[in-house]
């Protein structure tokens, strides 16, 4: 119980404090892709990364959005957040199952703060 308690803390923190870079890790058959949105419409979301400069992942009906382990829709995420996306690969490309939207201030922060 503790230990999950740590682990909890260590990755909200992480997530608030650390500016986020790409990462593709596997789990589940899922690839996760951290950074910044560039652009979002009905279709695909695009996240500006540090690893590739851009990742276009497409949207679908099923893709499910959250802010602050609160459900949110496509339409309350802005320009300039910060994401975890979970996708699932799709031929050549990735499809997003689920968008954990954070903080926008933060990763102005993060920016500003590097200069």
């Amino acid at each position: 119980m503790i230990r999950r308690r740590i682990v909890t803390f260590f990755a909200l923190f992480a997530l608030g404090i650390v500016p986020l870079g790409r990462a593709a890790f596997a789990h589940a058959g899922q690839e996760h892709i951290m950074g910044t949105v560039k652009n979002i419409d009905d279709r695909s979301i695009t996240v500006a990364t540090k690893g590739k400069p851009e990742v276009t992942i497409s949207l679908d009906p099923s893709t499910k959005f959250e802010k602050a382990g609160k459900a949110v829709s496509a339409k309350d995420v802005p320009s300039g957040a910060r994401v975890v996306v979970h996708a699932k690969r799709v031929g050549d490309g990735l499809r997003a199952v689920l968008v954990k939207v954070g903080s926008r201030k933060n990763s102005e922060r993060h920016r500003d703060h590097g200069k």
